[in-house]
């Protein structure tokens, strides 16, 4: 049996610590309801499913949750609402429009700023608003805000693919020396 290693072989080791490195490990997604004015912008009979909501930080705007309590969710009874400043965002057209808004949020509802949501589904509300049936997508992104944390980091931060690269480089630095008999 030689010990020489084939081209082959070579990829198809990296290629499965590559694959590997690159699963996101499986984890829930989180679902909640939110519920917003019809906006500017956006007609009132149009569909939302697929638009995108990125809620910027917490904001003092109050609603009773009497107000929203007529939306159409199911086993929907808000005891108390948590305020946001949002935007509507639409990537389906290509016009990619988007509007400032408040988001009404239930307030034992699990959500922080800088989270953007795709909206799964529509309900109707009183007076005007739109009830949102929304799926978590992704690590939220921080909403700038007028103090600043220093970081604790130390040094910049790798990412998968970074890891995929050193783990390539390494197996053809092997692959090399292993060629030239050393």
């Amino acid at each position: 049996m030689s010990s020489a290693w084939s081209r082959r072989s070579v990829l198809a080791a990296t290629g499965a610590v590559g694959a590997a490195a690159l699963v996101p490990t499986a984890s829930a997604r989180y679902t909640t309801r939110m519920v917003i004015p019809s906006a500017d912008g956006f007609t009132g009979d149009e569909d939302l499913v697929g638009y995108f909501v990125h809620l910027g930080s917490t904001t003092d705007v109050s609603t009773d949750p009497a107000d929203v309590d007529g939306c159409g969710f199911e086993n929907w009874s808000p005891t108390d609402l948590s305020a946001f400043d949002g935007r509507l965002l639409d990537r389906l057209d290509e016009d990619h429009r988007e509007t400032e808004m408040t988001v009404h949020v239930a307030g034992d509802a699990e959500v922080d700023t800088g989270t953007l949501w795709i909206i799964n589904g529509t309900v109707e509300c009183p007076d005007g608003q739109v009830g949102l049936e929304v799926e978590q997508v992704g690590a939220s992104v921080p909403v700038s805000t007028a103090e600043s944390t220093p970081s604790s980091a130390i040094g910049p931060g790798f990412g998968p693919l970074a890891a995929v690269g050193g783990l390539l480089a390494g197996v053809a630095a092997l692959a090399r020396r292993h060629r030239s008999g050393e």
